[in-house]
């Protein structure tokens, strides 16, 4: 149990997995995965009873995220939006 504070987990440095069904090669750069705890937001400006997971990729490359949320049975629930 975490409590009700806010915090963040990031993973990085790693590589995006190859998709063929998409097209979509392995990717080595761009690729990083970040948990929001408490949080809807990167920042942890905007509190939450639950958890929002961040999917960074490049510019473009919706179609790899929208299946990686696939693969935990997740959907996107919002749009893109420019990050850092």
């Amino acid at each position: 149990m975490i409590g009700s504070g806010t915090a963040s987990i990031d993973w990085d440095f790693f590589s995006w997995p190859a998709v063929p069904e998409l097209g979509l090669e392995i990717r080595n750069k761009d690729a990083k995965v970040q948990i929001a705890i408490n949080s809807r937001d990167v920042y942890r400006d905007a509190p939450a009873t639950d958890h929002t997971v961040f999917i960074h990729f490049r510019e473009g490359d919706v179609a790899r995220a929208e299946w990686l949320a696939q693969q935990v049975g997740l959907q996107p629930i919002g749009p893109v939006e420019c990050g850092w």
